[in-house]
């Protein structure tokens, strides 16, 4: 006689679609494989089906396994809507939030974000990711909300604006004192620039002030492809980098970077929070939600 299915099986499938193989579920939510193992057995026991095909290293569901995870999904989303009715009668919203951004800005724009929150709502707990290979919300992932740099494509998800940043032309004092400061745009192309590259192609500084706009591209004597490492190497005098504002704001506060032009910077970029629509209801999510707003301000001035 076949089992019945009991959440905490349907929570391990999750995971493991969430992860990509029971070993790295095993890893990120702290369980034991063989719990993981067994309770993937037993589902798979209960249903008479299989749900994955089993690769070398990935474990990618099959079509049944898709449906599966459609259902599953509802499933969840009933018991998040449960959660959040009770939730309502209490003054302060808690409970876990699950949440993800992209690996470029991912502490420099969510940890602070997380940070305000967690002073106002100390009973909400997170769950943070960064996710590497696919930044636009795979649906699989059991995500309450992610935090999108630029235009989301078209997706099932609700995006929430929480504002707009630009990139802009920042240079050490050390620098300056070697290379001087330009004090006009056509100053700039006799500069030395950190170039930043993009699936092997070096990325223009697309600059804009008021009705002007230039495509700039300097002569450079090295190349990455990080903001991190732009950073590093503008704050060493190594060149003048192209970075958002917001990612050198305390270099800025420190003095460890200098606004060079500050009148030509690029088109304003939008950051969204995106989620499934059914989360909303959550008041822990609603919450953050909002909070990320007020924050994303403050982060950005």
């Amino acid at each position: 006689m076949p089992h019945s299915l009991n959440l905490k099986d349907i929570e391990y499938f999750i995971k493991i679609v969430d992860a990509g193989n029971l070993s790295r579920a095993s890893e990120l939510h702290k369980i034991p494989k063989s719990s993981i193992s067994n309770s993937l057995r037993r589902l798979e026991d209960s249903l008479g089906i299989e749900l994955f095909n089993r690769l070398s290293h990935r474990m990618v569901l099959n079509e049944s396994g898709k449906k599966f995870l459609s259902h599953c999904q509802k499933i969840t989303s009933v018991c998040d809507d449960t959660v959040a009715a009770m939730q309502q009668t209490s003054e302060q919203p808690q409970g876990m939030l699950k949440l993800a951004t992209e690996s470029e800005f991912g502490t420099t724009i969510l940890g602070p974000l997380v940070q305000n929150c967690m002073r106002k709502f100390p009973l909400i707990k997170y769950d943070i990711s960064i996710i590497f290979d696919n930044p636009e919300f795979p649906e699989e992932l059991d995500l309450d909300c992610l935090i999108y740099v630029g235009a989301p494509r078209d997706t099932q998800l609700v995006g929430k604006l929480l504002g707009e940043y630009t990139y802009g032309m920042f240079a050490s004092a050390k620098y300056i004192q070697n290379y001087g400061r330009p004090g006009s745009i056509n100053e700039l192309e006799l500069h030395i620039g950190i170039q930043r590259m993009k699936h092997g192609q070096a990325k223009k500084w697309e600059l804009h002030n008021h009705n002007h706009s230039k495509d700039i591209s300097l002569q450079s004597n090295i190349s990455v492809n990080s903001y991190w490492m732009a950073k590093f190497f503008a704050m060493d005098g190594a060149g003048i980098a192209y970075l958002p504002k917001f990612f050198v704001q305390s270099e800025i506060n420190e003095g460890s970077l200098i606004p060079i032009l500050k009148q030509w910077k690029s088109e304003p970029i939008p950051v969204y929070a995106l989620y499934p629509k059914q989360r909303y209801k959550s008041p822990r999510l609603k919450t953050f939600i909002d909070s990320c707003k007020e924050g994303f301000a403050l982060l950005n001035t």
